[in-house]
């Protein structure tokens, strides 16, 4: 679903991170760390890609699609995944939780969760004890770490 009228500036705001990164600004800092600019270039279509996703389920969520009854978490990039992201791995939210935009990845430049849509039915299966609490809540920093900047982007096939 790739509608790209629902991503308004109401919607880019409710993400901690993405409300707060351009393009230019993610170019910078790589080039702040002499990366190739292929690699740059590779990491912004992911980056880009990760966004629209991600602000796709906002707008969504937002607008009250019934076909949206939640998200769970899992890891694209499981060998760079942070401690945080491999704990909220299986977990899942109910998008009426007040909390729902908070637990909306990416967290940090690099983040390896990524969210998958839950429909009325799967939200349904999921086990109690997968469900994201206060104490899981993630940080939102600006990088997942330091090894964006050096990862070979250009020969990722994501």
């Amino acid at each position: 679903m790739h509608n790209p009228d629902l991503v308004t500036p109401e919607v880019v705001e409710c993400h901690p991170l993405i409300r707060r990164l351009s393009g230019q600004v993610i170019w910078c800092m790589f080039e702040e760390y002499d990366a190739n600019p292929g690699d740059i270039q590779a990491f912004l279509d992911r980056y880009d890609k990760r966004k629209t996703r991600t602000l796709e389920i906002i707008a969504r969520a937002k607008s009250g699609d019934p076909t949206l009854a939640g998200i769970r978490l899992e890891l694209t990039l499981p060998a760079k995944a942070c401690p945080i992201c491999r704990r909220l791995s299986g977990k899942f939210i109910p998008v009426s939780d007040e909390r729902f935009y908070s637990f909306l990845p990416p967290f940090g430049l690099g983040c390896a969760a990524r969210a998958v849509v839950l429909s009325p039915e799967e939200l349904k299966e999921q086990k109690a004890e997968d469900s994201l609490t206060d104490e899981e809540l993630p940080p939102c920093e600006l990088l997942c770490g330091d090894w964006i900047f050096t990862h070979p982007w250009s020969l990722e096939t994501r």
